[in-house]
Order: C-alpha cells, then structure tokens, then sequence
C-alpha cells in the first residue's frame, strides 16, 4: 500500500510540474495561461 501511494505522489508531482511548464511556455508567447489542468486538457481537445 505504501509503494502505491508512493508512485500516485511521485506521478501527481511530475504531472503537476509539467502543467506548469506548459503554463510558462503559453506565457511566454503573450496569452493567458489556464488556470488548472482541466482547463488545458479543454483547450487540446
């Protein structure tokens, strides 16, 4: 159960660090980054 948990954090913290990669880039050519990864997810679809 511990090895689980572990895994879902390390997996939640590489997801997180990503989404805020991607949030820096959209930045940097001068649009307004969204808010959440639900809200980027929408606008790839």
């Amino acid at each position: 159960m511990q090895q689980t948990r572990l895994g879902r954090t390390t997996q939640y913290n590489q997801l997180a660090l990503a989404v805020d990669l991607i949030a820096e880039r959209i930045r940097a050519f001068g649009a307004p980054a969204p808010g959440s990864s639900w809200m980027l997810r929408s606008l790839l679809a």
